[in-house]
């Protein structure tokens, strides 16, 4: 069916264009994950990178192209909640988004980062129900990923600098919240405890399970400070986060399981999947096509010089570059930049 404002629905669900935006966004393993079960399921879908430069665009991008739907990672989870038509439970209490699914554009904001936390944990063998949990940092993911521990019956205290920021989110879902410093004891009657610390930023050994939600280099796991039991799960799968040290083999040097971010990605992934077909993910398929890293010469580039032309317009590049108003020159910087932050050449 076709009115007047919108273009026609696919045939099935599922059906259309996808894409993650993001910037920088050219690192993400989203397309491997999502195209290698639009293949398997016989999904006439394809899944990109989109490069933008404002939660506003996401969602202008989406309509004006006819996208089907999308992720969302950084910097625009957090304020893309502002321009999508509906939020689930959780996005909103959340206050982030990184799945949007498009119904001839109207647009529903998800979030399945707390999915992705518990589907990486139990996959490692750490049910987090009964266990002590830390989530470094308070943005999006931390956010999310407190969620999903405290539904998965974790008991959870989420570290951030400004504990004044989350008290509500906290208070809404039954966690504590703490500051970094060497007090025992802040604010009881608030709810906000300190952790202690050593030589590293946090003390650490008092918990079953840490989450690292922060950007590389701001928290630095000290291995005296762990022990055998523990896990740790890190949100960054770039190199330089806790878990990129761990190299494939674990040699992170820490006495504790690394459970590297690309677990997380998987798992939410999967969730997000079911939003998007209606199906149930294969994560066997799914994980060995995130093994697949293309070459940066292999990643075809196009620039959307126009909102209003459909995705499947520019073909199936690896990355679109909102790039209105830009030259060849600009483009190509921008292209090179992506490359140089993803691959590191």
């Amino acid at each position: 069916m076709v009115d007047g404002n919108s273009r026609p629905r696919p045939e099935r669900r599922g059906d259309g264009y996808y894409a993650v935006f993001g910037n920088p966004v050219l690192h993400s393993r989203s397309p491997q994950l999502y195209n290698s079960m639009f293949t398997l399921h016989g999904i006439d879908a394809f899944y990109t990178r989109i490069l933008t430069y404002s939660a506003g665009r996401v969602c202008a991008l989406i309509r004006g192209m006819g996208l089907a739907g999308g992720n969302v990672t950084t910097p625009f989870k957090d304020e893309v909640v502002s321009c999508l038509d509906s939020l689930s439970p959780d996005a909103e209490l959340i206050g982030a988004v990184n799945t949007i699914v498009s119904r001839n554009g109207v647009l529903a904001g998800y979030n399945t980062d707390g999915t992705g936390v518990t589907g990486a944990l139990l996959e490692a063998g750490h049910d987090p129900a009964g266990k002590r949990c830390m989530v470094l940092g308070a943005g999006g993911a931390g956010r999310a990923a407190a969620v999903g521990l405290v539904r998965a019956g974790g008991d959870v205290v989420i570290v951030n600098r400004n504990v004044g920021r989350i008290a509500g989110f906290a208070g809404k879902l039954g966690c504590r919240i703490a500051e970094p410093g060497d007090a025992d004891q802040l604010s009881a009657d608030q709810g906000v405890r300190s952790v202690r610390s050593g030589s590293s930023d946090f003390y650490t050994g008092e918990y079953d399970i840490i989450v690292i939600t922060l950007p590389p280099g701001v928290f630095s796991v000290d291995s005296k400070d762990l022990h055998e039991k523990q896990v740790i799960v890190d949100a960054n799968y770039r190199p330089g986060g806790e878990a990129g040290k761990a190299g494939e083999a674990g040699d992170s040097g820490l006495p504790c399981q690394v459970v590297k971010g690309d677990r997380w990605l998987l798992h939410q992934a999967t969730e997000a999947y079911r939003l998007f077909t209606g199906m149930d993910a294969n994560t066997v398929v799914m994980d060995k096509a995130m093994a697949h890293v293309p070459a940066p010469d292999d990643i075809v580039t196009a620039a959307i010089e126009d909102g209003r032309r459909t995705a499947a317009e520019y073909g199936r590049p690896g990355l679109l570059v909102d790039a209105a108003g830009y030259d060849a020159g600009e483009f190509k910087k921008i292209t090179d930049e992506e490359k140089n932050r993803a691959f590191g050449h």
